[in-house]
């Protein structure tokens, strides 16, 4: 389903937004 599809490529792409701006608060 492209709808599935463009989803997951989304939650992927906030999940690693996410990731770096817990990695910069982490580190200052």
């Amino acid at each position: 389903d492209y709808l599935q599809q463009c989803l997951s490529k989304s939650v992927e792409l906030h999940d690693k937004v996410i990731g770096h701006y817990l990695n910069i608060k982490h580190y200052q």
